[in-house]
């Protein structure tokens, strides 16, 4: 089951995908929230505004959430 909306094939989706995550990651939680819930939409965000950037740029953006890849 994949939870990708069916158009993150354009530049705009993915920049609302990756915005929508750094908004959750800065929401203000209570103390015995694990930090590293916000840390990982602070780097699904990063990761989707990647593939924005490669999606500007014609490049078909590789299924891995690996940054480096």
């Amino acid at each position: 089951m994949k939870c990708m909306p069916p158009d993150v094939g354009s530049t705009e989706a993915w920049m609302r995908l990756a915005e929508g995550d750094l908004a959750v990651a800065r929401v203000r939680v209570p103390d015995h929230v694990p930090r590293e819930l916000l840390c990982f939409h602070c780097q699904q965000a990063a990761e989707k505004a990647i593939k924005a950037v490669l999606v500007s740029a014609g490049i078909e953006p590789p299924r891995t959430h690996a940054l480096a890849a």
